[in-house]
């Protein structure tokens, strides 16, 4: 979570915690399309989730007023660009 061009530790920690806590509903809130993708963290912030496939999802931090429904493309594009990254670099690792 970059915030003012740096990486906020203590926010990122905070919301891996509420997704390892709530892993269980996050899978099954991903699983059902009649479920809203996102979790309301304070008045200000929400997490809204991208099922990538059956074992991995990528998560980002919006404001409140941002639509989760319409920002889910936009979200799913840079999850799964960040994930052929990774990939790439797995793999010219081996």
């Amino acid at each position: 979570f970059y915030q003012n061009g740096k990486l906020d530790e203590v926010f990122v920690n905070k919301t891996l915690q509420i997704c390892e806590k709530f892993l269980s509903d996050i899978l099954e809130m991903l699983n059902d399309e009649s479920l809203e993708k996102s979790i309301d963290v304070t008045e200000s912030y929400q997490i809204i989730f991208v099922l990538l496939n059956e074992s991995n999802f990528f998560y980002a931090i919006a404001k409140m007023n941002v639509d989760a429904v319409l920002m889910s493309p936009v979200f799913e594009r840079i999850a799964k660009r960040i994930k052929d990254v990774v990939i790439d670099y797995k793999t010219s690792k081996d």
